[in-house]
């Protein structure tokens, strides 16, 4: 049963708010980090106990079971635009173009192709929106560039922002 608020009117839609990425690899990890803030701050900004908030990290093809029969999904991650380091992009799959390159192991699997598996069973939530930032350093480390912490709040206030579109 959905429950609504004043910001946020009930409906029967599943939503799902997903953030990815390693940790261990500082700007790498800024959907997982996102997605804690947003987690920590979830009465703060009065969310509707229906939209899930997963931390999906690293789990390539194992997102498949995450996301199938979602009707609208937000992903928070990272994206490589050649822009200054902090620019924020949002963005839908269809949007960009993806190079279709030989995987060797099942490791090498991206967003993109869970989504892909996804439409291929029919079961692709309606609509996915990304709202990704171009990161500064992908190295050993286990927070994010000051210049991405920095772009958290702004990051969480554009989920924020989706789920009331999506949900009115």
């Amino acid at each position: 049963m959905s429950v609504g608020s004043k910001d946020f009117p009930a409906n029967p839609e599943h939503i799902m708010v997903l953030g990815v990425g390693n940790i261990l690899l500082k700007d790498e990890g800024f959907g997982v980090h996102t997605i804690w803030e947003l987690e920590k701050r979830r009465d703060e900004l009065n969310l509707p106990p229906d939209v899930e908030i997963i931390d999906g990290g690293t789990l390539g093809l194992d997102l498949l079971h995450f996301i199938e029969n979602k009707d609208r999904l937000i992903v928070v991650d990272i994206i490589n635009a050649g822009a200054s380091p902090g620019t924020i992009f949002r963005f839908k799959p269809q949007d960009i173009q993806t190079l279709h390159v030989k995987k060797l192991s099942f490791h090498q699997v991206t967003l993109f192709d869970v989504l892909t598996m996804a439409e291929g069973m029919g079961k692709a939530p309606k609509e996915t929106i990304i709202i990704a930032v171009q990161p500064k350093e992908i190295g050993w480390g286990m927070e994010v560039t000051e210049e991405l912490k920095k772009k958290i709040p702004k990051v969480i206030e554009l989920v924020v922002k989706e789920l009331k579109r999506v949900k009115s």
